[in-house]
């Protein structure tokens, strides 16, 4: 008989918990399922992080993915564009990513002095800036090289 009365006291506490707070349970599973779902617009803005100029705040859908802009910011003195940051991740221009809340895109700057010679970026500044120094009929004189930049025929 004990344990027939201690198995209907749990039961009856459950019953009572799950009746008392059933309400607050559901009073939040609208937001639970918004989150997930994209029913409600978050904001995406840019922060220029010592750099100058204004690049337009976006708002989308919850969960929706946008694609990275070009850096519209104007580099602070002795730097240049790295990288967009988010949460501490770094995301080039051009790459896709979800928006699950409101963000702040961050600009990463580098020291120009990071940017070497050997680097791809092209050629230093101190030389003519297109790097071109002469073409002459399909050759491409690009500093002591010469290089052909003639198109191939299409397939056929």
């Amino acid at each position: 008989m004990v344990k027939r009365s201690k198995i209907k006291l749990a039961f009856s506490w459950l019953i009572a918990f799950v009746l008392i707070f059933s309400p607050l349970v559901s009073t939040f599973m609208p937001i639970a399922a918004a989150e997930t779902s994209g029913d409600f617009e978050v904001s995406v803005s840019y922060d220029a992080n010592g750099g100058s100029g204004e690049m337009k705040p976006l708002t989308v859908a919850c969960m929706e993915y946008i694609t990275l802009p070009e850096n519209g910011f104007i580099a602070p003195e002795g730097c240049t564009f790295k990288t967009w940051d988010i949460g501490g991740t770094e995301y080039a221009p051009n790459e896709e990513v979800q928006i699950r809340s409101d963000t702040v895109v961050k600009a990463v700057w580098k020291d120009v002095s990071e940017v070497s010679e050997e680097s791809d970026v092209g050629p230093s500044a101190e030389t003519d800036p297109t790097g071109l120094t002469e073409v002459k009929d399909s050759l491409l004189e690009v500093g002591s090289e010469t290089l052909d930049a003639s198109w191939p025929d299409p397939p056929r």
